[in-house]
């Protein structure tokens, strides 16, 4: 049994894949914009509950490692390392990019509303491939970064992005990916976990400062 996990944005998800028949057996996500804290690990619980399953059923944990909110990401990635750590089992992580672009076959752009007139992107080949690494972009240079042959959009960013030029198609514009595809891909990552650490995916530095660079500035 795979253990999925999203923090990264306003929805909190939990799902149990089932590795042998490769279903869902059961799953959970609520649009809560903040308070991934409080309601994660009763989540889990009545997950578990509701389905019969047993801690020992977890072969594996995945998460989503973002981007996406600082404090969502750090509640997501540390309840995933405390339960693989408990179970003796691979904690593997899943960018949000990789999980919107999980099952594709044609050119796709991942991007996120990153506000701050930015946004997230990263770009996706037919064979599910990256075509560069994620990045923050503006939004005045954003279309300088997309290549021409890219039409479809994912993403809580596609409506804005898709405002800026009429080549594009909006396939979601969901804030959060369906947290069946973390739930996949970290399935298809178990045999090599090492290369797929559940590390957070920052595109911007933390807004928090340490107390003495604040002083100091004033």
């Amino acid at each position: 049994m795979i253990l999925a996990i999203d923090t990264s944005g306003p929805i909190c998800s939990a799902a149990f894949l089932d590795s042998g028949s490769n279903q869902i057996v059961t799953q959970r996500s609520d649009d809560i914009g903040r308070g991934h804290a409080e309601l994660l690990l009763p989540m889990i619980d009545e997950l578990m509950a509701a389905s019969e399953l047993q801690w020992s059923d977890v072969e594996a944990v995945g998460c989503s490692t973002g981007p996406g909110s600082f404090t969502g990401l750090r509640v997501g990635l540390a309840a995933a390392k405390g339960f693989a750590f408990a179970l003796s089992c691979p904690c593997i992580g899943v960018s949000v990019f990789e999980a919107f672009n999980c099952g594709r076959t044609d050119p796709l752009c991942v991007v996120l509303n990153a506000k701050r007139n930015e946004f997230w992107l990263q770009i996706f080949d037919n064979t599910r491939e990256e075509l560069e690494d994620p990045k923050a972009v503006s939004h005045e240079h954003v279309l300088d970064f997309i290549p021409s042959n890219i039409a479809d959009l994912v993403g809580s960013g596609a409506q804005d992005l898709a405002s800026r030029d009429n080549r594009f198609r909006i396939l979601s514009d969901a804030p959060s990916p369906p947290i069946e595809a973390i739930a996949q891909l970290t399935k298809n990552r178990i045999a090599n976990a090492v290369q797929f650490p559940a590390q957070p995916l920052y595109l911007r530095a933390p807004d928090a400062k340490p107390q003495a660079e604040m002083v100091a500035s004033i």
